[in-house]
């Protein structure tokens, strides 16, 4: 286990600093383009989000061109519960999670268990979702009400995110103050999909959530075109933020692999 004779809090700042040095913020580029099974993973992996994507769209614009469209498949949507999309993001967060774990087994890094133990805090809410039964338990409790046509529901998902995010930081924290700074490069990496997540997932999910916006069947044209630009931006980003971190996790896998042999 690593230890070090700085106070805590000393120890801490050097390690957060490090998290945002121009090194560690470039680490994302230099983690997947290194290595090449990476990058190969991440154009296959970007296809297949590329192709669910298109789908929506194509489904999205008979929504708004079409006064009689064309019922949306649920199974190929990429805003729905229980679809393949909706799948193949688990099965990518479950696989971050595992090569992380992997990693961690065979380097020793906390840090590493850090990421992946978040990881599977992210499958977890995404998969029996945590924070949409969690926030309109919240919002009842607290006796939530619309505040700019966002409905008490979303304002209790606030909620659980941030509680979700507590644990998450605790998990991090626990990995960064038994880790040496220079063994943190990936981490800078992993910051930034997780980053990416919290906008995609948070910051844009506020916004669509709001009643005007989801009034589907009488919204405008142009409400239901900002909406779709809206779902696009938040589960399209996700999946794409999701990729990327798949291809990060299997780079850090194979590098600390190869670090053992």
């Amino acid at each position: 286990m690593y230890m070090s004779s700085s106070s805590p809090s000393a120890l801490l700042f050097d390690h957060v600093r490090a998290l945002f040095t121009r090194d560690s913020l470039l680490s994302f580029v230099r983690l997947i383009t290194q290595s090449p099974p990476a990058m190969k993973t991440l154009a296959g992996l970007l296809l297949i989000d590329s192709v669910f994507i298109g789908i929506f769209v194509y489904y999205g614009i008979q929504q708004v061109m079409n006064d009689n469209p064309a019922k949306f498949p649920q199974f190929w949507s990429l805003a729905a519960d229980y679809s393949l999309p909706e799948f193949f993001g688990y099965a990518k967060l479950a696989v971050i999670a595992a090569l992380l774990f992997m990693a961690f087994k065979q380097t020793g890094q906390s840090i590493l268990l850090s990421w992946s133990v978040i990881f599977v805090v992210l499958l977890a809410d995404d998969s029996l979702r945590l924070h949409e039964y969690g926030g309109e338990w919240v919002a009842e409790y607290l006796g939530f009400s619309t505040i700019q046509d966002i409905k008490p529901e979303h304002l209790g998902e606030l909620v659980m995110w941030l509680v979700l995010g507590a644990i998450a930081f605790v998990v991090l924290l626990f990995g960064l103050l038994r880790t040496p700074v220079s063994r943190m490069g990936s981490s800078g990496f992993f910051l930034f999909v997780i980053f990416g997540l919290v906008i995609t997932g948070i910051g844009i999910d506020l916004i669509s959530s709001s009643s005007y916006l989801q009034d589907i069947d009488n919204g405008t044209a142009l409400s239901k075109t900002f909406y779709g630009f809206l779902l696009i931006a938040e589960d399209g980003g996700e999946s794409v933020f999701v990729s990327l971190g798949v291809a990060g996790a299997l780079a850090v896998w194979l590098n600390s692999a190869r670090a053992r042999s």
